[in-house]
């Protein structure tokens, strides 16, 4: 019997979680305003590629709590409204744990790009006014990651799931936070929003 490729494991994987994705709640394409005195923070996960279908687990970490905010899709987008101050999220996709830092201003929006990267995936990239371009509302797809993504929202379905995985993604986190704690100051400053990073 031929082994099973690594490309035809991770096709198998998506297709998997295609499933379980057609589920998520479609809500609408419009960015609501900011709740009054707090900073609205969208996360997005835009573009129809063969890895859009794998769902990016998006959490708040507390100091010692863990908050499941939704699960992205492929080209949908996700809105928590936070107390202004510092917070930290964490996605977490085919095994591993991505970490982003950031402190929001009330009544501003910021945007966050949930970005693939292969077998590792889902980074969580701060969309900056003084970033690197490609991170940045210079780049010429940011509107069209804006416009393309629909607005979902997190159910109790979602909320079962993670209850019956929690343990393992208790895991992923542990496994993962070394790497971001070995990150060097400069590397953890791209990946950590400012109060000034507001757009619109």
């Amino acid at each position: 019997m031929k082994k099973i490729t690594p490309l035809i494991l991770f096709l198998l994987m998506q297709f998997c979680t295609a499933l379980s994705a057609a589920e998520l709640p479609v809500v609408s394409n419009e960015l609501p305003s900011p709740v009054a005195g707090k900073a609205q923070i969208v996360f997005l996960k835009p573009g129809p590629v063969v890895y859009g279908h794998m769902l990016a687990e998006i959490y708040e970490l507390g100091d010692s709590d863990r908050q499941l905010i939704g699960m992205l899709d492929k080209k949908t987008k996700l809105i928590l409204d936070v107390e202004p101050g510092k917070h930290r999220f964490m996605s977490v996709a085919y095994g591993d744990a991505h970490f982003m830092e950031g402190d929001f201003e009330g009544g501003k929006r910021y945007y966050i790009l949930a970005r693939f990267i292969m077998s590792r995936g889902y980074q969580l990239r701060p969309i900056k006014l003084n970033g690197p371009e490609d991170y940045s509302p210079k780049n010429p797809q940011f509107k069209s990651w804006v416009a393309e993504t629909t607005i979902i929202k997190k159910t109790l379905a979602m909320d079962k799931a993670y209850k019956s995985k929690k343990k393992r993604v208790s895991k992923i986190q542990a496994k993962s936070w070394p790497l971001w704690l070995a990150r060097t100051a400069e590397q953890r400053a791209e990946l950590t929003m400012n109060k000034e990073d507001f757009i619109d």
